[in-house]
């Protein structure tokens, strides 16, 4: 039996950060060495990959070691994740190449940006928008999306962050990641979990941080914790050598300060979490409430 433990004041006598999108150094000796499969021809380059997805508002954080292949073949990760922010993508106001779009079947509307602001069409009335003087309230169901290009997504932030060095022991990792239907993801198992805040302000610029674990905690070595929209994640990096002979049985995930709500000084807090681990398309029911005065 798997006891998972989650600790929300140790994060910092666990981990210390190794990599950030803010001062990024990338090694100009491996320009046009693609990290994730080896390509090394220059004509094999000619799209412009990212470090971070520009759908979360990166225009500036371009990505030399990404072969056009490995750009193709993520960027289904990173369609599913834009359909994974739902409508509060589009309520950000966050642009990527071009302004998301959003289509609610269930309650049947479609909302999009413009220079003036954010457009919704409503084809049926359903009560899932409100619009009163004193509050806007939306319920919406996101569209459908793979949990695990979800995870996959993420994780590519992590290891293009990641020192060259310490890519050796994430071979298994990176196999798992160039693989979009793999067959060796565990079901339910605690180092898919992602962990979710969602935060009063929207983020207009992401920002993705990496940690490495600095003591013998019976933790994962490697975590993300990514910031953008009005969402704050943290996850764990599968499959690293180093974990190996971690005890799951009693795994403690320590949390950062930024993806949990602390209510009363950790006596009280809050997150959502996430098993992202199917391939089974999935929806999430999003609810948005604000006072406009």
């Amino acid at each position: 039996m798997t006891e998972l433990i989650y600790e929300v004041d140790t994060f910092d006598k666990v981990y210390n950060l190794i990599s950030n999108s803010l001062d990024i150094q990338l090694d100009k000796y491996d320009f046009q060495l693609c990290r994730f499969c080896g390509e090394n021809n220059p004509d094999k380059f000619k799209s412009v990959a990212h470090i971070i997805p520009e759908l979360t508002g990166n225009k500036e954080l371009k990505y030399f070691n990404e072969c056009d292949n490995c750009n193709n073949k993520f960027s289904k990760y990173e369609n599913d994740l834009q359909l994974f922010g739902g409508i509060k993508n589009i309520l950000a106001g966050i642009k990527g190449k071009k302004y998301p779009k959003h289509k609610d079947y269930k309650h049947y509307f479609q909302a999009y940006n413009s220079k003036n602001g954010v457009i919704f069409k409503s084809l049926k009335e359903t009560g899932a928008l409100d619009f009163s003087d004193e509050k806007i309230s939306i319920k919406s169901e996101t569209q459908k999306f793979k949990p695990r290009y979800i995870q996959k997504a993420f994780v590519k932030i992590a290891l293009s962050l990641l020192p060259k060095n310490e890519l050796k022991k994430l071979t298994k990792t990176i196999e798992w990641l160039n693989n979009p239907n793999d067959d060796f993801t565990p079901s339910n198992h605690p180092m898919f979990l992602l962990i979710e805040r969602e935060n009063n302000i929207p983020l207009r610029k992401p920002l993705a941080l990496v940690y490495k674990r600095i003591n013998d905690s019976n933790s994962p070595e490697f975590t993300l914790v990514f910031h953008y929209s009005f969402f704050s994640y943290q996850l764990f990096i599968p499959f690293n050598e180093n974990d190996e002979n971690l005890d799951y049985s009693k795994l403690i995930l320590p949390l950062n300060p930024g993806v949990i709500t602390d209510n009363k000084n950790f006596k009280e807090v809050a997150f959502n979490h996430y098993y992202m681990t199917t391939l089974k398309k999935s929806r999430l029911t999003d609810y948005f409430d604000r006072l406009t005065k």
